[in-house]
């Protein structure tokens, strides 16, 4: 499989640049899609074929004194996108195709400095799917894709011995399995912080790091219907390089 890219930036200026891309997407459709037995909730599909995709994209970079902002348009258009839908025989969960796909959107990133170690960012991305059984067809609002996402927070970082890092991420409400108001899930915000610090015994390539996902131990649906998130999580662990 090939799978060709391409793409080009014009500057305007040194600060302000547009670019333009094209590029394609292959998934297999690999035995853990078509065979999941034995299960009690999902169901074999051994006649699932493989996931193409084809995606343009618009853009602008803009950076000034408090940091770089981006702007984005883009559109995919996918065929036989393979996703968990519900089986019409067992009405079990099952790995399927949608005969076509389109998926539209535009977002607004900003990675911020403003000095003194604070480096606050954030993002937002509006996003529009339909699904078509063909072309031509009406198209359905598409599952498991929430229309909107925004994710902020801000890392302080005064030196290089240490950072910490607070992020909020914002997921609006989707449909999963079908269409119904028993398979919709509310949307949901969810808090992590981390703070990582050098450790000079071990050299200049060794972090500790202490994590608190899901500051706030709410659950939330993210995947299936009655298939929650974790709640709050502590990690502490190290990293490097020899």
């Amino acid at each position: 499989v090939v799978n060709p890219r391409v793409g080009a930036r014009y500057h305007v200026t040194e600060a302000t640049s547009f670019y333009v891309s094209y590029g394609t997407a292959y998934t297999p459709a690999l035995n853990v899609f078509r065979f999941v037995q034995p299960s009690t909730t999902r169901v074999d599909n051994p006649d699932l074929k493989p996931e193409s995709s084809k995606t343009y994209e618009i853009g602008m970079n803009n950076r000034l004194a408090v940091g770089t902002f981006r702007t984005a348009l883009f559109q995919t258009d996918y065929q036989d996108k393979i996703t968990l839908g519900t089986d019409a025989a067992t009405g079990k969960q099952q790995y399927q195709n949608v005969a076509a796909v389109k998926v539209s959107g535009l977002e607004f990133a900003y990675q911020g400095d403003l000095g003194g170690g604070w480096k606050p960012y954030a993002n937002f991305s509006y996003t529009k799917a339909r699904d078509y059984v063909r072309d031509g067809a009406p198209g359905t609002q598409s599952l498991r894709i929430a229309p909107r996402k925004f994710n902020a927070g801000v890392t302080y970082a005064p030196g290089d011995a240490w950072a910490a890092t607070l992020n909020a991420r914002y997921v609006s409400g989707l449909y999963f399995a079908n269409l119904t108001d028993a398979q919709r899930a509310d949307g949901y915000t969810q808090v992590d912080f981390k703070i990582s610090a050098r450790i000079p015994a071990l050299g200049q390539k060794w972090e500790g790091f202490v994590a608190v996902n899901n500051l706030t131990d709410k659950k939330y649906e993210t995947f299936s219907k009655l298939e929650w998130s974790d709640g709050r999580t502590l990690a502490v662990g190290l990293n490097g390089k020899f």
